[in-house]
């Protein structure tokens, strides 16, 4: 018996086919009639007394073979039907004039950002895309708008394969989220979010890698994962780190985008990726965020351009819109192209909302002219007088002389010369101090 059996299964690798035993005198091997279950069987040999042939059987439906080892193999392999290469997708005329579109492809209004669909935010390091990521994941589990955009997929899990934030930063982004968002939520809100969001940890994981690249050992892990968990959207935060590739190079950044595709979809093709990318740095850049040169934002951005379907362009206001950024659409090919718009973050709840009252044009002239360097401090005349009373309401040596008012409010405001002689000349000007002769 365990010489017709090793022999056996010595024929069937000769013929490339899978098979083993499991040492009590069974042969796991694939029945071609159950085969279509997609799952393996114990078949059992049957030997007549003295030497082969024997007979092979399955005991889960009626299939035998039967005769010396070689030719019982050859049998077997006989009837296994080849596996076919998976079906190309098709669509008859008929049926595209019968499509109708399911309003929850659309997982945000307008075509931004649909199921299945490549989207990218792309910005400049540190201008806050990452946050803006999560927070639109949680409007979008919790089916609420986003920056305006109405959302269609509550409840859908997301993952974030990210590798920039740390838990600390994660901590007080969502602490702070959460907290304000906890007034308005109830117990059931809050255990969706549970549910569905799900974040790669740098700190947990054993490498804090995640490369996609084919061959990479995080690869397999990674796909796993995703299939594992099953997500609506996967956010890649940043593209950079997915591939040891030169991303400045368009042969590497095609591949990056291929296995993007490639792992995202594993298991389930209407999975949506949506990226988080760099863009350009520099207030000229920043006023490139809408407009014409609004597909040019991202680095590397003719292959990126073209593989996306949606592109969301996200700039620093500058130095004299502290926390507010703006957003500008680099490609819609689902929907209309959107306005431009200011959002600004609350660092209380480090929730962005829309500002309607920011002058986007005249914005975008000021960075395209090379924006403002540095804040310029200033005084006003208030604090001219705050400082003369607090010099016990006089100074002498003329308001322009080193120990005179100039003088002091330089020191105490901490600003420049020319700063502080504008705003004693405002003071004066405004009748609130006296020059004394």
């Amino acid at each position: 018996m365990d010489l017709f059996l090793t022999q056996l299964t010595a024929c069937c690798h000769a013929l490339d086919y899978e098979c083993s035993l499991d040492g009590k005198g069974a042969f796991i091997i694939g029945c071609p009639s159950c085969e279509g279950a997609g799952k393996y069987r114990k078949l059992t040999i049957t030997l007549p007394k003295g030497e082969a042939p024997g007979t092979l059987h399955c005991k889960q439906c009626s299939w035998t073979a039967s005769g010396e080892p070689w030719a019982m193999a050859k049998e077997i392999k006989a009837a296994i039907k080849p596996k076919r290469a998976a079906e190309v997708g098709l669509w008859k005329v008929s049926e595209i004039l019968r499509y109708v579109e399911d309003p929850t492809t659309q997982i945000w209004q307008g075509g931004v950002l649909c199921q299945a669909e490549r989207t990218a935010l792309i910005g400049a390091p540190g201008c806050g895309k990452s946050r803006l990521a999560m927070q639109s994941a949680i409007c979008t589990i919790l089916g609420r708008e986003f920056l305006g955009w109405k959302t269609n997929a509550p409840g859908k899990p997301w993952l974030f394969l990210q590798t920039e934030n740390s838990a600390r930063r994660l901590h007080l982004d969502l602490t702070r989220m959460l907290r304000h968002l906890s007034n308005e939520l109830g117990k059931a809100d809050l255990q969706l979010l549970e549910e569905s969001l799900h974040i790669f940890s740098i700190e947990a994981d054993p490498t804090g890698t995640m490369f996609f690249d084919v061959g990479s050992a995080d690869r397999e892990r990674i796909g796993n994962l995703i299939e594992r968990i099953n997500p609506a959207v996967v956010v890649i935060d940043p593209v950079r780190d997915i591939t040891t590739g030169d991303l400045n190079k368009d042969a590497d950044m095609t591949t990056a985008c291929q296995s993007i595709n490639e792992l995202v979809r594993r298991g389930n093709p209407l999975r949506t990726p949506l990226l988080v990318h760099h863009g350009r740095t520099g207030s000229m850049e920043a006023s490139r965020v809408w407009g014409d040169d609004a597909a040019s934002f991202g680095r590397n951005s003719k292959v990126m351009y073209g593989w996306l379907r949606s592109q969301i362009n996200v700039a620093p206001a500058g130095v004299e819109h502290a926390d507010t950024i703006i957003l500008g659409c680099g490609k819609n090919s689902n929907g209309p192209k959107w306005d431009p718009f200011a959002a600004k973050l609350d660092p209380q709840t480090m929730l962005y909302h829309r500002d309607e009252e920011f002058d986007i044009e005249q914005w975008s002239e000021k960075m395209a002219a090379g924006g403002v360097r540095k804040r310029k401090r200033s005084a006003t005349v208030e604090q001219v007088v705050e400082v003369l009373q607090g010099a016990g309401g006089t100074l002498r040596g003329g308001r322009d002389s080193n120990t005179g008012l100039v003088a002091r409010v330089m020191e105490r405001l901490r600003i420049g010369r020319p700063a502080a002689e504008l705003a004693v000349a405002d003071a004066v000007a405004s009748g609130n101090i006296i020059k004394g002769g």
